[in-house]
């Protein structure tokens, strides 16, 4: 169910306008509008757009769905995944549920001495990735390149890849994949932590 007459309210109250003032613009009554924006009538198209030239908003707006309005994510509200094998994590940083995108920091540490290789893994869709940090090993079918701080690169992700650390310090990219596909083409079990709230 649309909120229209909370939007009305926020609208209405972020330019400094009183119920009266909206009254007095939209020939609409006080009392009309009240109960508007307490949800307890609900207006006709006609009046809507009254309000909506008053308030010098499209009359699309207020039939927007709250699931498509913007979402800021805190850091303290990520989800981290842990990787028990090699210690990687991933911090997602996409915060809208339903998204035909998915995004996360990636950190990969340092290799350690006799750690096994990361398996080639892969999944419908594509991936985007831009390095912040480090130096990686990326492959990608039988395809083999090196890239570091700066670089960026794209794949198709229904071809099998992987990226190893090969540097001396943490390596740290940012990812983006469409759809989302990350729980579901993980070659390793991941522990979750954090709540996106």
């Amino acid at each position: 169910m649309l909120s229209i007459g909370p939007k009305i309210k926020a609208i209405r109250q972020s330019k400094g306008l009183t119920i009266n003032d909206l009254a007095n613009e939209t020939g609409l009554s006080k009392s009309f509008l009240c109960n508007i924006e307490n949800e307890n009538t609900s207006p006709s198209l006609a009046s809507l757009e009254k309000i909506a030239n008053v308030l010098r908003m499209p009359l699309s707006f207020f039939f927007i769905s709250d699931a498509t309005l913007p979402r800021v994510l805190k850091p303290e509200q990520r989800i981290r995944a842990i990787y028990a094998s090699d210690g990687r994590t991933v911090e997602f940083i996409s915060a809208m549920s339903n998204s035909e995108m998915e995004m996360f920091i990636l950190d990969i540490p340092t290799r350690r001495p006799g750690q096994p290789e990361v398996e080639y893994h892969s999944h419908r869709g594509e991936e985007c990735h831009y390095v912040l940090q480090g130096r990686l090993e990326a492959f990608h079918g039988n395809e083999r390149f090196l890239v570091e701080a700066g670089d960026s690169f794209h794949w198709d992700g229904t071809v099998p890849h992987k990226v190893e650390n090969i540097g001396t310090e943490p390596a740290r990219l940012v990812v983006s994949l469409t759809p989302p596909s990350f729980f579901s083409s993980s070659p390793e079990p991941a522990m979750a932590s954090g709540e996106e709230k």
